[in-house]
């Protein structure tokens, strides 16, 4: 019987850098619908200024992560203002935590 020994030590890494690890090799501990939806809203950051089509499918997107319980990140009052001024979406200027994009 033969086991794989990581190159680095699990301990400290918790559940998520345990499965991404080169123990278990996971692309993502997310499942592939989720990271898709992420990959996509990253690729339509930069381009959201461009026109409206781009503004309304990263709000498409940005809402359907919402909806899974991606909004946490925005509790940070920067990372809020730089998604209202990415999407041109200033009806969601609170800065209460997780509101709105």
């Amino acid at each position: 019987m033969s086991g794989l020994v990581p190159d680095t030590a699990p301990r400290g890494q918790g559940a998520g850098g345990l499965l991404t690890s080169d123990l278990f090799r996971l692309q993502s501990q997310l499942d592939e619908h989720t990271q898709d939806l992420i990959d996509t809203q990253y690729r339509l950051i930069p381009v959201a200024g461009d026109g409206p089509e781009a503004r309304r499918e990263l709000q498409e997107v940005t809402d359907r992560l919402d909806g899974l319980g991606f909004t946490t990140g925005r509790r940070d009052a920067v990372l809020s203002s730089f998604w209202r001024n990415c999407t041109g979406d200033a009806r969601n200027s609170s800065n209460r935590p997780g509101m709105g994009l």
